[in-house]
């Protein structure tokens, strides 16, 4: 350092580190690329974030031996079980529920289909397929009936009643089954008849 004719200082020269030199750190598993705002030098440190569909961080210390010490690592986002409606079922995720794995899913009874659920960045479910009820259709008329009504629709675990025509009684239900057909519970009877009555006089009645 010397004094100029301005009364500040000049520098001439530099002080340089002294040891080893970790060179720029390669990007640890799944991390994103490292700052080393202070260098690479023995002793400095670079920090890392992680990549979309991990969490955590850390950083690399250069060591006196040229090599970077990791502290911290980028693990994966877990979407843990996934929670299903009533109208799925047997789910299986055999490679796990952490980022970018797949589950896929069977349907209960009364429904029909399946599909895959795929573990997302934000640790939650994107699904392809779906489960549907199973359909009966409008049901037939049974034996004798006059009408058949279906309240609640022609789907899977629900039921129409029907009456009966004139002349005969009782009736029931009709309820939509898992292999969409319909069982029945209940029938028109035919009402009892007295037939053609005889009379009896005494004699000389008329």
């Amino acid at each position: 350092l010397y004094c100029t004719s301005t009364g500040t200082w000049s520098v001439s020269g530099s002080c340089e580190a002294v040891g080893a030199n970790c060179g720029a750190p390669s990007n640890p598993l799944n991390a994103s690329t490292p700052l080393c705002p202070g260098g690479t030098t023995e002793g400095r440190a670079c920090s890392f974030g992680c990549l979309e569909g991990y969490s955590g961080g850390g950083t690399l210390t250069c060591t006196s031996s040229a090599t970077w010490t990791q502290t911290g690592n980028c693990e994966a986002v877990d979407c843990r079980t996934p929670r299903l409606p009533s109208s799925m079922t047997s789910v299986s995720c055999p490679s796990g529920t952490t980022f970018g794995q797949t589950c896929t899913f069977g349907c209960a009874l009364g429904y029909t289909g399946g599909g895959t659920l795929r573990c997302l960045p934000t640790a939650g479910w994107a699904q392809s397929g779906t489960c549907t009820v199973v359909e009966c259709g409008p049901p037939g008329l049974p034996a004798n009936a006059s009408a058949v009504v279906c309240a609640w629709g022609t789907t899977y675990g629900q039921t129409c009643s029907f009456g009966c025509l004139r002349g005969f009684s009782n009736g029931g239900i009709l309820a939509c089954t898992s292999d969409g057909t319909w069982a029945q519970s209940g029938s028109c009877s035919a009402n009892p008849t007295c037939g053609k009555g005889v009379v009896s006089c005494p004699p000389n009645f008329f």
